[in-house]
């Protein structure tokens, strides 16, 4: 998955290091790093493993789970991006440079935004997996920046489609990313409204 700044995400922790790198963040500042790895299913990723494009984010809480797991609820706070790797083991640590957006004023922009978020409405409506919480949000997210960020987090599913979100950090140009995307999936919801219609016929 890939983590989005102001929004929260449970991560898993699936091993003894992911404990002790979230124990040692809550010993200190409280805020930990979020990389998408490349390739999931390497067990042991290393420092070329990642994308250098990730969120800084400040750790809520620890939570225990039934199966004897834990995870951690964090919240994302700024985009980052690594400079370069300063240790290895026993855990990686990275020196960071946080990533500021660049508003892009202008018509565009807003008519972007608009429409990202008309066709986020839209896709609510035909697909009821999506639910009123979906649309609700939506509907309530002021910012271009915002939108963009949440269609990333919560729609999107591809993982290089949700990363290219994350790395642009010029919103306009990220709106329209989220924009494309969007209505592609929308072309295929509208088409696949239409064959069901014409089925039940």
């Amino acid at each position: 998955s890939v983590p989005f700044p102001n929004l929260m995400m449970p991560v898993l922790l699936e091993s003894a290091d992911a404990r002790t790198i979230v124990q040692k963040a809550e010993a200190g500042n409280g805020h930990l790093l979020l990389l998408t790895q490349r390739d999931p299913e390497q067990e042991k990723p290393r420092n070329g493993d990642f994308y250098t494009v990730g969120v800084i984010t400040r750790v809520l809480k620890v939570l225990q789970l039934p199966d004897g797991n834990a995870s951690v609820m964090v919240q994302g706070r700024a985009r980052a991006r690594i400079e370069r790797f300063v240790r290895q083991q026993p855990h990686l640590v990275a020196k960071v440079v946080e990533v500021l957006d660049v508003p892009t004023p202008g018509k565009r922009t807003m008519a972007a935004y608009r429409r990202l978020r008309d066709s986020l409405q839209r896709i609510a409506q035909l697909n009821e997996q999506l639910g009123d919480d979906f649309a609700t949000a939506v509907l309530n997210i002021e910012t271009p920046a915002q939108l963009a960020d949440f269609t990333g987090a919560y729609f999107l599913k591809d993982t290089a489609e949700r990363q290219a979100i994350l790395e642009t950090n010029e919103v306009g140009p990220r709106v329209e990313k989220a924009l494309g995307s969007v209505l592609a999936e929308l072309e295929l919801a509208e088409l696949g409204k239409r064959i069901e219609g014409e089925i039940r016929q």
